[in-house]
Parts: C-alpha cells; structure tokens; sequence
C-alpha cells in the first residue's frame, strides 16, 4: 500500500496492483489442497446418485411443496 498526502496534509492509501495480503506463494499452496477438495465432491456426487437419493430428495421435495401449497 503507498501512502501518499491529498489536500490539507491528510494522508491518502493507495492500493498497488498486489496487495500485501496476496501471495503468489500462498495461491501456489492452495492449488492441491482444491484439487483434493474437488475430487472429493465428485466422489461424494458420483456416490450420492449411486445410493439413489436424486429420486428420494425429488419425492421429499415434491411433498414438500404441494404441502405449502395446500394440496398435498
């Protein structure tokens, strides 16, 4: 951040193109880690339709909502 003087001596912050609270070795370090974060929501998607519960959440949804409405 550059700190430079604006009208009347008060001091005015600017904010350069990389901010101090950015690295480039911070963004390098969290590429595995969403990479395994990734992976493991597929998996857990890949899982979740296997078991069958697209049809079971579809059916609580519907019930749900023809409740609100008041018809089911």
């Amino acid at each position: 951040m550059k700190k430079r003087e604006g009208r009347r001596g008060q001091v005015v912050r600017q904010w350069t193109a990389n901010p101090p609270f950015t690295s480039s070795t911070l963004v390098v370090a969290s590429i595995p880690l969403r990479i395994t974060l990734l992976t493991i929501a597929v998996l857990l998607i890949v899982a979740g339709f296997l078991f069958g519960d697209p049809a079971a959440i579809l059916t609580k949804a519907t019930n749900i909502c023809l409740e609100c409405i008041g018809i089911g």
